[in-house]
């Protein structure tokens, strides 16, 4: 049922083997994911943008999770897309958000003039996300600079109505949105 609903819906699919290791692993990721946040083990990476002629422009805030338990590391994109899985999307950008203020000030003295935080629609469906999103953007655009989320392209393609209310939400904390993985 749950490969059926992930490919669209109103499809046949016949138990495999597989598809319960698969589960097993999502559950077991979730958890583990779940201890991590607890645990306060993602750190948050700021990944610069730089003008052509070599000076910063921008930062771009990722995520990282060492598993140790596993012996490998996790990306921004993995790591969003397991807390998509398990529905911990919000919990993590909570999360992030906090992590992030607490380097407000750093990130202000770099000089970056764009601060870029990823994000996806499950996010920003939640009016706290949005909110705590709201402050940090407020404070940095009161150094003069800009705040913007990007939106994966297949998020907005997949649900352009809760996308459209999304940005009209960030629309009143002067936050901007731009398209990731356009074209992926």
């Amino acid at each position: 049922m749950f490969e059926a609903k992930e490919q669209g819906g109103n499809r046949i699919r016949y138990f495999r083997e597989s598809m319960a290791d698969g589960r097993q692993r999502r559950r077991q990721l979730e958890n583990d994911l779940r201890e991590a946040l607890d645990k306060h083990e993602l750190v948050l990476y700021y990944q610069p943008v730089m003008q052509s002629d070599g000076r910063l422009y921008g930062v771009e805030v990722l995520l990282h999770w060492s598993r140790s338990c596993e012996g490998d590391d996790m990306n921004h994109s993995e790591i969003l897309q397991a807390a998509e899985d398990s529905r911990l999307v919000v919990r993590l950008g909570h999360y992030m958000l906090a992590k992030l203020s607490t380097d407000m000030e750093r990130l202000v003295q770099s000089g970056a003039k764009r601060l870029m935080v990823n994000s996806n629609v499950g996010q920003l469906r939640h009016n706290g996300f949005v909110d705590a999103l709201g402050e940090i953007a407020t404070l940095w655009n009161n150094f003069g600079r800009e705040c913007y989320v990007e939106i994966a392209e297949a998020e907005i393609a997949r649900d352009k109505k809760s996308v459209v209310s999304a940005i009209r939400k960030l629309n009143k904390y002067h936050i901007k949105c731009m398209i990731d993985h356009f074209g992926a």
